[in-house]
C-alpha cells in the first residue's frame, strides 16, 4: 500500500473538509488496494502539499515531480476550490497528465484563437505554449491505452473554434473509466 501525505498549508476547514471528501474518490476501486491518502499530516515527509487561494488558478507537480519541491513550498495550488479541480489536482499527483497534450490526440489547433483567448483570460503566451499546446513523450502516455480519452477529468475544455480539425471536449465533471484503468496499469493494483 502507498501511502500519499497531504498537507493543508492553509485552508478553511470547509475548504479542507471539500478536499478530503472529493479527492478518495480516485481510491474507489481496484486503485483503493494500491493507494491511500492521508489528510492532515505534518509538513515534514508530506508528499502534497495543499496552498489554498494562492492566486496562481489550479496547479499541481505531477507525480514524483512533487519529491523535487522543498517542504517549505506547495506542491498544489487550489484557487477554484470545486470536486472537478480538486479531482482534475489529483490525477496530477497520481501522475496524470494533461489529456489534450496526449502525443497522440490528433488535435490540429487554431493557434492564434486560442492564444487571443486565453491571453485576454490572463494567461501568457509561454503558459499556453505549456498547457495547451505542448505534447508530451510518448511514454507519458496512458499503460496500454495510448488513445486519447476525451471523457478524462484531465482533459481541458476545447470549444470547437480552438482547432482546424472540428475536436471539440467538454468540461468533464467525472473521472472516466479510462482515467482508473491507466492508474490500476500504472500501480499494478
Amino acid at each position: 500500500m502507498i501511502t500519499l501525505n497531504v498537507h493543508f498549508m492553509n485552508g478553511t476547514p470547509r475548504e479542507r473538509a471539500l478536499v478530503r471528501r472529493v479527492a478518495p474518490e480516485w481510491t474507489m476501486g481496484d486503485l483503493g488496494k494500491r493507494i491511500h491518502f492521508r489528510f492532515d499530516a505534518p509538513r515534514t515527509g508530506s508528499h502534497v502539499r495543499v496552498l489554498f487561494r494562492g492566486g496562481k488558478g489550479n496547479i499541481s507537480e505531477v507525480g514524483r515531480e512533487a519529491l523535487g519541491v522543498p517542504e517549505l513550498r506547495h506542491t498544489m495550488n487550489l484557487d477554484d476550490i470545486d470536486r472537478r479541480g480538486i479531482l482534475h489536482e489529483f490525477g496530477h499527483v497520481l501522475g496524470l497528465r494533461h489529456e489534450h497534450q496526449s502525443p497522440n490526440n490528433g488535435i490540429v489547433w487554431n493557434k492564434p484563437v486560442v492564444i487571443a483567448e486565453l491571453r485576454a483570460s490572463g494567461w501568457s503566451k509561454y503558459k499556453v505554449e505549456e498547457n495547451i499546446f505542448k505534447r508530451f513523450s510518448q511514454d507519458c502516455a496512458c499503460i496500454g491505452d495510448t488513445t486519447v480519452d476525451p471523457r478524462s477529468i484531465m482533459m481541458y475544455p476545447i470549444p470547437r473554434r480552438w482547432t482546424l480539425n472540428g475536436f471539440s471536449s467538454h468540461l468533464n465533471q467525472n473521472i472516466s473509466a479510462r482515467d482508473r484503468r491507466c492508474l490500476v496499469r500504472e500501480y499494478r493494483a
